[in-house]
């Protein structure tokens, strides 16, 4: 949810049909998912939850030694997990089938 609100400003901007306004809000846009990989990876590699993980009382832990991840890590998961797992919604149906319940950016 949260990065959907960073991308919304861009999102209005690519409506607008103006070539330099439409420019402009890829720009925001971009800036907008920077900010929200930023946010995300600090606080996953702080506490081992986002925002999200606290409302749905999970933690995100390196499966090797269950310690929390580092921030290049979460934001690499946070990468993988908004453009693969969600273009591509089979990246969330793997943990259907995996015994640990763990998703395409989990195992990544």
């Amino acid at each position: 949810m949260i990065t959907v609100l960073l991308l919304v400003p861009g999102l209005v901007l690519l409506t607008t049909g103006s070539v330099p306004l439409v420019l402009l809000g890829l720009v925001v846009m971009v800036a907008g998912f920077a900010v929200g990989t930023v946010v995300y990876a600090r606080a996953v590699a702080s506490t081992g939850q986002s925002p999200g993980n606290r409302v749905a009382g999970t933690k995100v832990v390196d499966a090797r030694n269950g310690r929390n991840v580092g921030s290049g890590e979460a934001g690499l998961r946070y990468v993988l997990r908004f453009t693969v797992s969600i273009i591509f919604f089979i990246g969330f149906l793997i943990a259907l089938g995996d015994p640990q319940r763990r998703t395409f950016h989990d195992k990544i």
